[in-house]
């Protein structure tokens, strides 16, 4: 299994140029596993189908999403602090501009595929 955390952007700006000190412009929005066969293109997938989706409004029982400091709750949880302003972003799809860490590998998503933003985790 692979660990893997995403993080949204606060703003939508696609086309910034983000470095690994991305602290300021996103906000982690979950943390879980996937396959060792899976990658940040199935990551990609997940969040961009209600059905998959931890952050959806379709996911109401499993309390995975990050809604602030130390505070979980599912996807319904998400999209209504999303709406009152509790939480730092307004879109709940992976977008351009979003990015992924998958085993301590850091991913920007562009608009086709993924740019490698480092090899070594560092802290966000």
């Amino acid at each position: 299994m692979k660990n893997v955390i995403v993080y949204y952007q606060k703003d939508f700006n696609p086309y910034a140029k983000y470095t690994i000190n991305f602290a300021k412009t996103h906000i982690k929005v979950f943390e879980g596993v996937i396959g060792d066969d899976q990658d940040a293109d199935t990551l990609f997938s997940v969040f961009n189908s209600d059905n998959t989706n931890p952050l959806s409004y379709t996911n109401t029982t499993n309390k995975v999403c990050f809604l602030g400091k130390d505070k979980f709750g599912t996807g319904a949880d998400f999209q209504e602090a999303m709406k009152k302003g509790e939480v730092e972003c307004d879109h709940t799809s992976m977008s351009v501009g979003d990015i992924v860490d998958v085993d301590g590998t850091i991913y920007l998503c562009r608009d086709i595929g993924w740019k490698v933003l480092n090899k070594q985790k560092e802290a966000a």
